[in-house]
């Protein structure tokens, strides 16, 4: 946590990726890192895995997620200091980093707990998502951003945009998947050739 807080710090207290090519945003490369070797972490010690799916896990989880929540909420509207103007108190800046990096870490750890808990009770539907998560990732960008200044441009609420703009993309995403991709040779290259429902004649 203590790195996550020093990336923030890094960046002016605003990790965001960088908005051009000659642009180094020191924090930004240390926060994507660490989540990257936090994935490294539970690959290398998969025992772990088995822990986070387990359900006092999931329940702790959720209880910190859902506390921390409202506090990252509250606390990017300024409640501990006006933290949308430059330049950053040192004690807000903590508190705030503290807080949207929990956020963030109980709601990946929450999700990733339930998913690997579902994996434990396989199903046609699992195996779906599984085979169709691959092919929405590298779908979803265009339509997710087409849809999201759709809503807005309509007049949606915050609220109401962040909740709808990724069931209408997960949906064109699915469309697009099994019109252009899953009966077609795209997906040899996606899924794989044995995986696929298309197949050259005489081929196992």
């Amino acid at each position: 946590m203590v790195l996550f807080i020093l990336g923030d710090w890094l960046d002016s207290g605003v990790v965001s990726p960088p908005s051009a090519y000659n642009d180094f945003m020191l924090g930004c490369r240390l926060n994507f890192s660490l989540w990257f070797l936090l994935g490294v972490v539970f690959y290398q010690y998969q025992s772990l895995l088995s822990l986070l799916a387990s359900f006092k896990t999931l329940v702790i989880l959720l209880v910190c997620a859902c506390l921390a929540f409202p506090a990252a909420y509250l606390s990017s509207v300024g409640v501990f200091g006006d933290l949308r103007t430059q330049p950053y108190a040192p004690l807000e800046l903590i508190i705030h980093s503290l807080i949207k990096n929990l956020n963030t870490l109980s709601w990946v750890m929450l999700i990733m707990g339930i998913t690997l808990s579902s994996f434990n009770h396989p199903s046609k539907l699992i195996r779906l998502l599984v085979e169709m998560s691959y092919p929405i990732y590298i779908l979803h960008y265009i339509p997710i951003i087409l849809v999201s200044a759709i809503l807005i441009g309509q007049g949606f609420s915050q609220v109401l945009e962040v909740s709808l703009a990724p069931l209408i993309t997960f949906f064109l995403c699915s469309v697009l998947y099994w019109v252009f991709i899953k009966f077609t040779p795209l997906n040899w290259i996606i899924n794989g050739y044995h995986k696929s429902w298309f197949k050259l004649g005489g081929s196992t």
